[in-house]
């Protein structure tokens, strides 16, 4: 989450909160930046953070969940129909315990489509303008 996602009020509270901590220390600063010098050098497209560290995993790391969530979906309409991806991207991003921004979310949702996962409706050049379910062997 960025700044400008944080109402004005709630930076203001965070602001007089933390007005007394003391800034970052010459040698944590290295290290922070060390550990970002190696992070940098890594290959890998996704990151997680996990038992206080930042941990590479595979691409597909979050799919199973976004599986799960579309079977919540389904099962909350009462049959399997259509669904907007807006709004399984969207329940999946609000229930995620990681930060990953729902671009990424969404070209999960298309590798599941192209994967045969999912079934779509529509023309996927938004999240908007398409409408994803589970086949039927997957739900």
């Amino acid at each position: 989450m960025g700044t400008g996602e944080v109402a004005p009020e709630k930076l203001k509270v965070i602001y007089a909160a933390n007005k007394n901590v003391q800034p970052l220390t010459a040698k944590l600063c290295y290290k922070l930046a060390d550990e970002w010098e190696k992070l940098s050098e890594t290959t890998e497209v996704l990151r997680i953070w996990e038992d206080g560290e930042i941990k590479n995993v595979p691409e597909n790391y979050f799919d199973a969940f976004i599986v799960d969530k579309a079977r919540y979906l389904h099962r909350e309409q009462g049959k399997l129909e259509f669904m907007k991806s807006a709004r399984l991207i969207g329940e999946v991003f609000g229930h995620l315990n990681q930060y990953t921004g729902d671009e990424f979310i969404e070209y999960r949702v298309r590798q599941l489509i192209f994967n045969g996962i999912f079934e779509i409706e529509g023309i996927p050049k938004a999240m908007r303008f398409y409408s994803v379910k589970l086949k039927e062997e997957f739900n």
